[in-house]
């Protein structure tokens, strides 16, 4: 049985079922109030998701098939708001908020009685539970109580409960979580060893070894990568620098793969998967090669594929596709492209006087496309399966077809590409030269369409093109076997849409276009001339003028100015409904919002208002908020926003604690930490993420600006002083 959420005019936006070939709606929000399900998530035989109702809220629900039944955890028109959807066997879990546990961790066997919250931090105290992640029969998770700080956690469905790595209230700060088989394992702090590694099947959580026992300690693992039965990472420490380590959850140490030895380290980065085996990039004596390691044997040993046998390969762009890797290097002639099953690699010299400089890598089933330079071809349309590999001349002889916004969408590529008897339009190809075409359609002759915006959603490819009289949307079902491109025309007669900013969000696309009746609005559409509509957010001419398009989850967030309102925040879920301008600043001044991050269903921003001044806020896409962290009309000008799980952090200013860093979930906003303790300010800048750690540079006032560390929940922080501030 398949589900999926289906827009219709009598119902918007509900649950559907497909069992053959029949389809049935599943409607919960009578009419058109629309119940915007989301989150779907199969555990067992049943479906699980969010959904909200004007009775009853946003809440769980769940079906087999027939009728969604409602999962009730906050009674009335409350939300408990469940996200974080996770399966582990036939049992959900979730995170949701009640007023009298806060937010909190949740699970549910599909029966009201059988759904609840668990408040693992008493009372309305949110615990803000996070990283929720199955291992075969039980949930692990981080979340924060007043009792053991911020700490992993274990649920088997009938009861949850904290460990405590770091004693006390005191925190581990956990990251970088992963589990395999029925083991957790996870890099935290117990106060002593620094940031080491730990693993639990349930049980309180036991150091694997602790890899940096020097002082100043912390090995800081990290870009964890789960094969099989193991787990790899990079970590360091003051004898072997920074390696590439594994372990298999068992007490006595990770494995060291010691690859250039000394203190220098081998710096590996660009961890990819294929099948078995594990393909990094790595240095050793000055050599910087693609390695790999077959995690499917008892003894593990790291293999050297030399792409370069006279000098340095520097390989880059590693690329999967099929029980291939793909990857460029520098070999004899040049940059090239090269392909490898773990045993041998393969290069493919398509330009032997110089390189051909592959680029843009873009995976499609078992092949990979590619941008290809060369003498006889020009600028072209590479393809190879890992055996062979050529050139797809577009256009003929040197002439540049000059390929660009590749874009996989089902078992073919898409592109933008010219010829001189097309001219620039929209192409195709399933990686054989006959199956490789422009489809000169849209304006037929040599002006070319010039499309652009290549964008999927759905299962259809959406793009802006001109056909000679205007500027439109157009579409194409990339699942056809002739796929045929479809004008949506949004401006009658020769009058221009020119639609921009196309941004997908689940199957549907949001964009900004124009109509002379109604100027610049926000559109949606679902690939249908039906089903493709502007909002009419400013009536008239005008138009709202809407900017900074982002998409969250389920639902695409802007910022509009209306007459009656100003600038101010707007969200779309893609119905008339549920498509609205907010006003945090009451009447036509506007709070004129800035700094639009999406994380999960929200969006983080900020904007100023006469009684808050400049302060960060959050939308769940119904309701606006504004947090005052520097209280009254003075502002706290919140900046450099960076979406991590279940948030944000970003750099605000108040009096008592100058520019700090900050995090918010969307229902508080707090304190990272007082890196530079008092009104001095430690200016925290260049938030850049590496896995579940986003790094940035900052002042404390005794070393000077340096580099620091925080984990997905932010709640905890490290100085980093073994990995580097821009991840690689």
């Amino acid at each position: 049985r398949l589900f999926f959420v289906a827009r219709t005019p009598a119902e918007g936006s509900e649950l559907a079922t497909r069992d053959g070939a029949s389809a049935t709606l599943l409607p919960i929000a009578p009419g058109l109030a629309a119940a915007s399900p989301s989150q779907l998530t199969a555990a067992g035989d049943r479906l699980y998701f969010a959904a909200g109702t004007s009775a009853n809220g946003n809440e769980l629900y769940t079906s087999n098939g027939g009728t969604p039944a409602l999962l009730e955890l906050v009674p009335g028109n409350a939300s408990a708001d469940p996200t974080q959807l996770t399966a582990v066997g036939s049992r959900i879990y979730f995170t949701a908020r009640s007023a009298s546990t806060g937010l909190e961790l949740g699970t549910s066997d599909g029966t009201p009685g059988g759904t609840r919250l668990f408040d693992l931090a008493p009372g309305g105290a949110d615990s803000n539970p996070d990283n929720l992640t199955a291992a075969q029969t039980r949930l692990f998770f981080v979340a924060t109580t007043p009792a053991t700080g911020n700490e992993p956690g274990s649920s088997d469905g009938l009861t949850a409960g904290m460990f405590d790595i770091a004693p006390g209230t005191a925190s581990s700060n956990p990251f970088n979580l992963a589990t395999f088989g029925s083991t957790m394992v996870v890099a935290a702090d117990d106060g002593s060893t620094g940031a080491e590694l730990y693993a639990s099947n349930g049980a309180t959580p036991v150091l694997l070894g602790d890899v940096q026992p020097a002082t100043p300690r912390a090995s800081n693992p990290a870009n964890f990568h789960t094969i099989g039965q193991r787990t790899f990472f990079i970590a360091s420490d003051a004898a072997h620098g920074t390696e590439l380590w594994a372990t298999d959850g068992t007490p006595g140490g990770p494995v060291l793969f010691d690859i250039n030895i000394g203190v220098d380290g081998s710096s590996p980065a660009e961890l990819t998967t294929v099948g078995n085996r594990l393909f990094f990039a790595a240095t050793s004596a000055g050599d910087r090669e693609v390695w790999t390691i077959d995690t499917s044997v008892a003894v593990m040993s790291p293999v050297k594929l030399d792409g370069n046998s006279a000098a340095s390969a520097e390989p880059q762009n590693l690329t999967a596709a099929g029980d291939r890797l793909f990857f460029t290097a520098l070999t004899t002639g040049g940059r090239e492209l090269l392909a490898t099953d773990g045993a041998s690699v393969t290069p493919f010299d398509l330009e032997p006087d110089g390189g051909s400089f592959p680029r843009d890598l873009t995976a499609v089933g078992n092949r990979v496309f590619f941008r290809v330079t060369s003498r006889a071809s020009g600028i072209e349309l590479g393809v190879s399966d890992g055996s062979s590999a050529r050139v797809l001349d577009i256009a003929p002889g040197t002439e540049n077809a000059a390929p660009t916004e590749l874009t996989a969408l089902g078992n073919r590529l898409f592109f933008v590409a010219a010829s001189g008897a097309a001219g620039r339009e929209l192409g195709l190809s399933d990686g054989t030269q006959a199956g490789t075409r422009l489809l000169d359609t849209v304006l037929p002759g040599n002006r070319g369409s010039n499309p652009a915006l290549l964008t999927v959603a759905g299962g259809r490819l959406f793009w802006r093109a001109t056909d000679g009289s205007d500027s439109e949307l157009w579409t194409l079902d990339g699942q056809a076997t002739a796929p045929t491109p479809q004008k949506l025309d949004l401006a009658a007669g020769a009058d221009s849409a020119n639609p921009t900013a196309l941004t997908a969000v689940g199957s549907r696309l949001f964009f900004r276009a124009q109509t002379p009746g109604l100027g610049i609005e926000p559109g949606t559409s679902d690939g249908t001339p039906a089903g493709t509509r502007l909002f009419d957010l400013e009536p008239g001419v005008e138009g709202s003028n809407p900017t900074s398009l982002t998409a969250a989850e389920g639902r695409a967030y802007f910022v509009a100015t209306t007459s009656s309102r100003g600038n101010e925040l707007g969200s779309s879920d893609g119905t008339e409904a549920g498509t609205r301008s907010f006003d945090l600043e009451p009447g036509p001044g506007g709070s004129n919002p800035g700094n639009l991050t999406a994380s999960g269903q929200r969006v983080y921003f900020s904007a100023s208002t006469s009684a808050t001044g400049r302060e960060p806020g959050s939308s769940d896409g119904n309701t606006a908020t504004l947090f005052d962290l520097n209280t009254g009309p003075a502002s706290s000008s919140p900046s450099r926003f960076h979406m991590v799980q279940g948030g944000v952090l970003f750099h605000a200013y108040t009096p008592a604690l100058g520019a700090e860093p900050y995090v918010s979930d969307g229902s508080s906003t707090r304190l990272v930490q007082d890196i530079s303790p008092g009104p001095s300010s430690s200016l925290p800048r260049a938030f850049v993420q590496a896995g579940p750690l986003v790094y940035f540079v900052a002042d404390d006032a005794t070393s000077g600006f340096e580099p620091w560390v925080t984990t997905y929940n932010a709640l905890g922080i490290r100085r980093s002083i073994y990995l580097p501030l821009v991840a690689r």
